[in-house]
């Protein structure tokens, strides 16, 4: 009765938020009536704590241990609090004698979060401890503006520059160099092809880029790019906490669409894919949204796209969380490693619904991570422990972080093993290796 029937990667939004005086939750009544219920319903199982990637990677957050610190902070203060509202009729904050935010529940705690979903796909009462833990971070955020530094940094960088790459000396149409004639959208073509942030202003991602362009070209695809138009659409400020921030960039990007009448959506990043498909339609942003690795399956079935060579390697896939877990798309990038000729795969143990968080996720990707470990360095280890050559994905941010896991894991140049994204696996096949 009680299970969602939106896309779990769908934050809540907050209504006429220029009217409001708190952001978030900050108080134990700020908490919505199932939100409340939740901790009253958790049986304390651990099984949400035993595949968080925080938790695994020794890191100062237990999805189990947050609810229930939450249920006893409402055990503790609930009765003063309705006392008060029925003789009042006022919320009562002043009657906690602890904060929620910073002392039942720790700021590290909430920043150790990679939003992954892992707990509550786990949990069998279905308690939903991310949209939990980000309206904490929107009151930490928006209220008290205590937030990571780095995370800060990021912040002010998509205010200031429109995307959260602090320092990078690339543009958004470096990637075009060397391709020719890229087209701009302008309404005639079926697709627009969202390269994003990541795909043009980190250096490892502009071969992604290339390829999926290069593959759609050769598909016959009617497509064309925004260019120096594209600003991030705003899941890293949405994830971080920062939902004013949010709001104002997805109706700017909302706006942009509409007027160039954009219908179709490709994207590179699972967490833009995520964010056209599942939150837009909050703000009337309604369009048909494809992950790369959905259009290219679909156009190597209907022998559109013919990978004609073989590349002999064994391979690995890593489920990034906001494509497999969040929105339930598995198949697509393993059909087309599949159907490369030469690729052997061979499955980490952690796979497909089960698959462990690169540790980028949450806005992790701009924060230092505090715990013993890092999350990007078990997962690699995974990864490595299959003998596999490469590791593949299919998110810009998934392969940074195997750039930097597998070098800790594996310090021998000799052998190491290689990140991928599926495009540029598939590049090879259908162009040829060391075709670029």
């Amino acid at each position: 009765f009680f299970l969602r029937t939106d896309s779990p990667g769908r934050l809540a939004k907050i209504e006429d938020i220029e009217q409001q005086e708190v952001f978030g939750v900050g108080f134990i009544q700020d908490f919505t009536w199932k939100q409340l219920f939740e901790l009253d319903a958790c049986v304390r199982c651990g099984r949400c704590t035993e595949v968080c990637p925080a938790n695994i990677s020794g890191q100062p957050l237990s999805p189990m241990h947050l609810i229930q610190d939450l249920k006893a902070h409402l055990a503790n203060v609930g009765p003063a609090i309705q006392r008060h509202r029925h003789e009042t009729g006022e919320l009562g904050r002043e009657l906690s004698p602890v904060a929620l935010t910073g002392d039942v529940i720790k700021d590290e705690t909430l920043w150790a979060c990679r939003t992954c979903g892992a707990c509550m796909q786990e949990c069998p009462v279905m308690i939903e401890h991310v949209p939990t833990i980000v309206d904490m971070r929107r009151y930490l955020v928006m209220n008290e503006a205590r937030i990571p530094a780095t995370a800060q940094a990021a912040l002010e960088n998509l205010e200031m520059r429109g995307h959260p790459w602090r320092g990078t000396a690339l543009e958004r149409t470096t990637w075009m160099e060397g391709l020719g004639d890229v087209p701009i959208f302008d309404g005639s073509q079926e697709y627009l092809y969202w390269v994003g942030c990541s795909g043009s202003l980190v250096e490892r991602n502009l071969p992604v880029t290339k390829a999926v362009f290069r593959l759609l070209n050769e598909a016959g695809a009617s497509f064309a790019v925004l260019g120096q138009e594209e600003t991030c659409n705003g899941d890293p400020a949405r994830r971080l906490g920062n939902e004013y921030l949010f709001q104002i960039l997805a109706q700017q990007l909302i706006d942009t669409f509409k007027s160039k009448n954009v219908q179709k959506v490709i994207t590179n990043c699972p967490h833009c894919f995520n964010t056209f498909k599942n939150e837009y339609p909050q703000f009337d942003g309604h369009f048909e949204v494809f992950h790369h690795t959905e259009f290219l399956a679909s156009a190597m079935q209907t022998g559109k796209l013919v990978a004609r060579h073989s590349v002999d390697t064994t391979v690995t896939y890593h489920d990034s969380c906001y494509l497999g877990r969040m929105n339930g798309v598995y198949d697509a990038p393993r059909q087309i490693i599949s159907m490369v000729h030469g690729a052997g795969l061979t499955e980490m143990q952690r796979n497909l619904s089960k698959g462990l968080c690169c540790g980028a996720g949450g806005g992790n990707m701009w924060q230092e991570e505090v715990g013993e470990r890092r999350v990007n360095h078990v997962r690699a280890e995974e990864a490595v422990r299959t003998g596999a050559q490469s590791v593949i994905s299919n998110c810009p941010f998934c392969i940074q972080m195997f750039e930097d896991g597998v070098p800790a894991v594996h310090p021998e140049e000799e052998g190491r093993m290689k990140p991928f994204d599926v495009a540029e696996l598939l590049e090879q096949a259908v162009f040829g290796p060391g075709s670029r």
